[in-house]
Formats: C-alpha cells, sequence, structure tokens
C-alpha cells in the first residue's frame, strides 16, 4: 500500500494582524509520497474558531515529493487573541497516511495606538526669548511595524504644529511637539484647541483620536517673570559682593585700634594697688598718657606729653607700640624709640609702674 507522510510537522503563523489574516494567509504543507500516481487528498480546520479554509480540496499529492498551499482566512466574528487548532488530511484512495494531523499556532491581533485621554496645557510661547510652545505626548504603539502618524492642529488660527508627522516604534514614547505661531504672535488670552491624530486603515487609536488642548497665550511680563526674577536676585548678589568688598576694602585700609589693658601703680606701693585702664574701650588709634588736659591716660608727676601708645598693623598681625615722648624706662635701660609691647611688659614712667596685658592673653 503506498504512503503519504506529511513533513510539516508543526505551522506557527506567530502574530498576524487581523487586517493581514482577512486577506488570507498561505500555509504551505510538504508531502512525501511513495504512490506511483497522482493521489487527492482533502483537509479540514478543526478546533480554531473564527478561522477557515478557503479550500477544502481535494488537493493533488504528486510522487515523489509535493507541496500544498493552503488559503487560511477568518470568519465574521474574528477576535483577536491566541488559536492553536489543527489541520486534518484525508485520502480518497486506499493509502496510509502518515503525520496527517498537523498542530496550527498562530495569535491574532489587532494594531493599536493608545493616547493620553487627559486634556494638555501649554503656554506658546513658553519663555521670554522665543516664540515656540511644547508638549510632551505620551504614544503607546501596539503593531508587528512602525507606524506614521499625522497629526493636526484644529480649533484656532494662526498656530501649526512640528512635527506633523510621526514614525513611531513598538512600545511606549514620549515625544516634545513644538507649536508655533503663523506669522504674528497670537493675543494674550487662553484658546482651546483640538490635537487630532491619524493612523493608516486598520491601526485602532484609543481611547479616541483626539486630544483636547488648552493653550494659553501669557503677556510678556508673565513669559519673562523667571528671567526677571533671575536678574533681581543677581542684581542683589552683585550689591551684596560690592557691599562686602567695600566693607574688607575700608577694614583693610582702615587704621587698626589700640587694644588691651594697661595695669599702673604707684612703685612705692606696688602692684597689689594697681588701677586698671581698658584700652580697647577708648576705640583710638593712639593713647596719649601725661598730666595734660588732652591726656587720655593723665596721672600726676608725669610730662604733659610723657608717652604714645600706638597701634600699627604688620603682615600678620595688630602690633601695640610704645612711643617715648618723655623719659621712659624698661629695666634698667631707657625706651629711646618706639617698641613694641607683649602681654605682660611693664615699663616705668616717673613714680608709675605700667603693666601691659593683651585682650587674647599672650
Amino acid at each position: 500500500i503506498p504512503s503519504l507522510t506529511f513533513q510539516t510537522k508543526e505551522v506557527d503563523l506567530g502574530r498576524v494582524e487581523m487586517a493581514t489574516a482577512k486577506q488570507g494567509m498561505t500555509v504551505p504543507i510538504k508531502v512525501l509520497s511513495t504512490s506511483q500516481r497522482t493521489e487527492l487528498v482533502d483537509v479540514k480546520l478543526e478546533d480554531a474558531p473564527g478561522l477557515a479554509l478557503a479550500d477544502n480540496g481535494p488537493f493533488s499529492i504528486s510522487p515523489s515529493e509535493s507541496v500544498i498551499n493552503l488559503q487560511l482566512v477568518t470568519q465574521s466574528g474574528a477576535v483577536s487573541g491566541a488559536v492553536a487548532g489543527r489541520l486534518v488530511f484525508s485520502a480518497q484512495q486506499k493509502v496510509d497516511l502518515l503525520g496527517a494531523e498537523i498542530p496550527l499556532h498562530l495569535e491574532l491581533f489587532q494594531p493599536s495606538l493608545r493616547l493620553t485621554s487627559a486634556p494638555l496645557r501649554a503656554e506658546i510661547p513658553s519663555g521670554c526669548f522665543n516664540k515656540v510652545g511644547e508638549m510632551t505626548i505620551t504614544f503607546a504603539l501596539d503593531s508587528a511595524q512602525a507606524e506614521t502618524i499625522h497629526l493636526n492642529l484644529e480649533g484656532v488660527e494662526g498656530l501649526r504644529l512640528s512635527p506633523q508627522a510621526l514614525e513611531l516604534s513598538m512600545g511606549e514614547q514620549q515625544v516634545t511637539l513644538e507649536i508655533l505661531p503663523i506669522g504674528d504672535a497670537l493675543p494674550v488670552g487662553e484658546y482651546e484647541a483640538t490635537l487630532h491624530v491619524e493612523g493608516r486603515d486598520g491601526l485602532t487609536i484609543y481611547p479616541q483620536a483626539d486630544i483636547q488642548l488648552h493653550l494659553v497665550a501669557p503677556s510678556l511680563l508673565v513669559r519673562c517673570r523667571r528671567p526677571i526674577a533671575w536678574g533681581g536676585i543677581l542684581l542683589l548678589a552683585f550689591l551684596a559682593a560690592g557691599l562686602i568688598i567695600a566693607r574688607k576694602i575700608k577694614a583693610a585700609t582702615r587704621l587698626p585700634l589700640v587694644t588691651g589693658t594697661l595695669r599702673y601703680w604707684p612703685v612705692e606701693k606696688g602692684p597689689a594697688n594697681a588701677a586698671e585702664e581698658d584700652l580697647t574701650a577708648f576705640e583710638k588709634t593712639a593713647i596719649l598718657i601725661g598730666h595734660g588736659g588732652t591726656c587720655d591716660l593723665a596721672l600726676p608727676d608725669l610730662d604733659e606729653q610723657h608717652a604714645i601708645l600706638r597701634a600699627e598693623k604688620s603682615a600678620d598681625e595688630v602690633e601695640i607700640l610704645l612711643e617715648p615722648l618723655g623719659e621712659v624706662r624698661k629695666g634698667y635701660g631707657l625706651i629711646l624709640a618706639r617698641t613694641p609691647l607683649r602681654h605682660g611688659d611693664t615699663f616705668r614712667m616717673v613714680t608709675y609702674e605700667f603693666q601691659y596685658l593683651s585682650d587674647k592673653g599672650e
């Protein structure tokens, strides 16, 4: 008994768009025949709701090897989703059929584009120095191929979109659209518009193909509020920096003040009877010691102007200098020129002993 062996073990058509399936899908089936004559076979499709064969046969199987091209089409009521059916072959003559039941798999789908359903808001222009408004739209495409969509702005004269056509790939993506004036800018105010999205036949757009837009043409003052605010901040910053620099310059050029404490006592009574004078409180660059009416520290027995305490700025610090005008002794020697005073230094003028104490204690 001759035999017919169906060499195609399984048919997997993958994802098939509904429009393509409606036009028809070719399913090639390889058959190996050991018969010496042409055999006739019929085929039926089972367990595949919504699908049918355009022709159930009979199909001629030549001796040796043949290929049957079946045409699979959708029926009314076909829905998207996975299909798992089988092709079952039968012979009109007495022959053995091997592998005559072939599993069939495919997934029917309707390509779709999802748009945002919420109204969008945009300012035109969106900044102080341009004439362009911008808005960002999220598209989610489910298709076996890239899709080209066309965009049209409706409801407001004097505006156009850029770009007006987009090529979208599979998946979710965000696209920034520019809204540009045609000619002069829009008068200040608020406008309602519609963004219409159009695709090819067979591409379903949902929840709807129109997106509501709320467009605002702000005044120049509103558009430039951010640069104005930043300009004010920068101006204040420059003014503050100028004040700081001016203060630093003033501080750098200002003469230093005499600071510290001056203790003094009559030599015969000793330091236990010392009096103190707060030099810092004078807030002066030079303090005159003597007994005259113009002296800052007046003591009897001293010359009218006996000595001056001065503050002088050196590279690293402010020094307090003792400048003798009359006889001033330190230890057994005379002080004849300006002499720096350190914390705890002592000196004598006539019947008074003096001790300088620094505010820093060092």
